[in-house]
């Protein structure tokens, strides 16, 4: 499937085999506990199923404890 992926706010398609917003984090290789994450403009969670042509956006925070 092809995914649209914001990152670092750069937009870009990517083709991915995967199925789950986890899926996508282990191969964007990006720590799940370091973003959150946004399907289609709605937050999501890691273990939403993702669909041909979804825009996601990984959006950094840092935590300062």
């Amino acid at each position: 499937m092809k995914i649209n992926l914001i990152k670092d706010k750069k937009k870009t398609t990517i083709s991915f085999d995967g199925e789950t917003v986890s899926d996508l984090l282990k191969f964007e290789n990006t720590n799940p506990e370091t973003v959150l994450i946004k399907i289609n403009k709605k937050f999501a969670t890691e273990d939403e199923i993702l669909n041909d042509g979804d825009v996601v956006e990984l959006i950094d925070f840092i935590s300062k404890g």
